[in-house]
């Protein structure tokens, strides 16, 4: 597994450096953070507006806000991994304890199973504003910037979700 995501992120790598080349569209991150940080003018970039995203403009409170933005969006994507898990283990009870929770029912023992194949899809739906919310509440300098937490976000959601109806699946 780590092998394939190793060949396939390299072959990702090398196919949009090339389509970057082709499109003549190399070096965009800097002129997206100039942009963003002010500069205006030509090319010499030489007239600034002030700016508060800039790093060399920003006090030493500003800088931990941007930290504590952070370290709070990764607590709360470490509370949705464990309530993900609490979930997977709630399903283990209701498996273990089917008759008393569902009677007689003839298809009792089936129910659990029927209610955790909907969890991962009903789980994927609810969560995906509250990672989109909390990767604008960091305040990104950059779109690169902000879409790369986003994926990382949305992977580290995506896999405790699917991961834990996995398991549930081998057991």
């Amino acid at each position: 597994m780590t092998l394939w995501s190793s060949i396939s992120l390299s072959l990702w790598k090398r196919r949009s450096s090339v389509l970057a080349y082709q499109w003549k569209v190399t070096g965009m991150e800097e002129v997206e953070l100039d942009a963003h940080l002010g500069t205006t003018g030509g090319t010499d970039g030489a007239e600034r507006l002030p700016d508060n995203d800039d790093p060399s403009d920003r006090s030493v409170l500003e800088e931990v806000a941007l930290v504590l933005r952070s370290v709070f969006s990764f607590c709360v994507i470490a509370c949705i991994a464990i309530a993900i898990v609490m979930v997977m283990l709630m399903y283990f009870d209701i498996e273990a304890h089917h008759l008393q929770y569902f009677g007689g029912f003839p298809f009792a023992r089936y129910v659990p199973q029927i209610l955790y194949s909907a969890i991962p899809v009903m789980l994927g739906t609810l969560l995906e504003p509250v990672v989109v919310a909390l990767n604008e509440f960091e305040m990104h300098p950059t779109v690169a910037s902000a879409e790369d937490a986003l994926i990382i976000k949305q992977f580290a959601v995506q896999f405790f979700n699917r991961s834990a109806s996995a398991f549930v699946a081998i057991a």
